[in-house]
């Protein structure tokens, strides 16, 4: 199962992500449209099984699903390292969206996907490979210790790494 966020508003390309991701074969696409009523009536109509308003329960979501899929990084993208959900980010808005991708990406800690032709590989390599443990592992040692997350990522950040491919 992809969970795919896009925030309390609802924004960006999510009906399309969630056909591309269902049309991949490789993940279910688990939608969590946040208080945008009118995108969940659409995904439901485009014959998305599994649709959500704005949810309380995001942890358990978290724990249900495989990956995560979101658009613009924020607090979810936290959640999801505190819950060892490998993450995504696809379709990205502009600015903050796109901007948070990319540090995430450089940080280890989440895959920043740039092209559709790159969704299924990245997805199953964050399922199924190294990339998705790595991620896992990653995202649960930023919680692991009394410095916090923010603090723990920009520790991460400044240690130097081996150079990753955009979709890694």
């Amino acid at each position: 199962l992809a969970l795919l966020v896009a925030g309390s508003w609802g924004v960006g390309a999510v009906r399309q992500a969630a056909a591309e991701i269902r049309d991949s074969g490789v993940a279910v696409p688990v939608v969590v449209c946040g208080r945008n009523e009118a995108l969940a009536e659409r995904l439901c109509a485009d014959g998305i099984e599994h649709v959500f308003g704005w949810v309380w329960d995001m942890p358990e979501l978290m724990h249900a699903c495989d990956v995560l899929v979101q658009n613009a990084g924020g607090l979810t993208s936290l959640e999801a390292f505190a819950t060892g959900l490998p993450t995504a980010g696809y379709r990205c808005i502009p600015g903050h969206g796109r901007t948070n991708a990319a540090a995430l990406q450089d940080a280890g800690l989440a895959a920043w996907i740039r092209h559709p032709a790159d969704l299924k590989p990245v997805l199953q390599a964050l399922l199924d490979g190294e990339t998705g443990k790595r991620q896992r592992a990653r995202g649960l040692a930023l919680f692991a210790d009394t410095r916090g997350p923010a603090e723990s990522i920009a520790i991460h950040c400044l240690r130097p790494t081996a150079p990753t491919s955009p979709t890694a």
